[in-house]
């Protein structure tokens, strides 16, 4: 049995091919290259857009320019999926999340899937019924929205992703192991990640929810 793979445009990587990591919304020329960038990939085979939200650069967008994206992928017959904004209370909440995805489907006139759905960590369980109560609604008035689910109670990213979302800078190691050296700013700096971290890893379930996992390469 061959593979099973659908290819998709990462919404990321076409924001970062045109206005690098900035943090802002695209000039209309840069979108308009964007939406050029969006229907090349479509026109080679790609089955539609894809977007991780939560993650750099995508957190950086807003949902206008994600529809006018997603309305390029549309003409083609594409999809829409994404790793949502926030699966916990991070920031927007993973409720106006869910939000998000049916209105890009719905004004964009596609399908569209919230990817791996959950609701991460303590303060927000409880919230999938509110999750699926807002899917359903959406489909009863006749929009296109599903979900993809994995069979196991965990979640696997970086623990610079998970720790230290946006706007958060990670303090050098060297600063971490040997922090007496560090200036007044960088003190600043590890004093802010420290307790952002500490609140984080909380959201999470705390330490006993953390498990570290490496491998080497050879």
């Amino acid at each position: 049995i061959g593979p099973n793979v659908a290819l998709l445009i990462g919404h990321g990587s076409v924001r970062r091919a045109v206005i690098g990591g900035a943090n802002r919304s695209p000039s209309a020329d840069e979108l308009e290259q964007m939406r050029a960038l969006v229907r090349r990939g479509m026109e080679h085979g790609a089955f539609g857009l894809s977007s991780g939200l939560f993650y750099t650069p995508g957190s950086y967008s807003k949902t206008e320019e994600v529809i006018e994206l997603t309305k390029v992928a549309a003409q083609s017959g594409g999809l829409y999926t994404s790793h949502v904004r926030d699966e916990s209370n991070y920031n927007i909440g993973v409720i106006a999340s869910v939000e998000e995805v049916i209105r890009i489907a719905e004004w964009a006139n596609t399908s569209a899937v919230f990817s791996h759905a959950k609701a991460l960590g303590p303060d927000t369980w409880g919230l999938s019924h509110a999750i699926t109560h807002r899917i359903a609604a959406a489909r009863a008035r006749g929009v296109q929205v599903f979900t993809d689910q994995y069979p196991y109670e965990a979640s696997s990213t970086s623990l610079r992703a998970a720790l230290l979302p946006d706007g958060v800078p990670a303090p050098a190691a060297e600063q971490l192991a040997n922090p007496t050296v560090m200036t007044t700013e960088q003190r600043a700096v590890y004093e802010t990640a420290l307790k952002v971290a500490t609140e984080n890893l909380r959201r999470r379930g705390g330490p006993a929810s953390i498990l570290i996992a490496h491998y080497r390469a050879e």
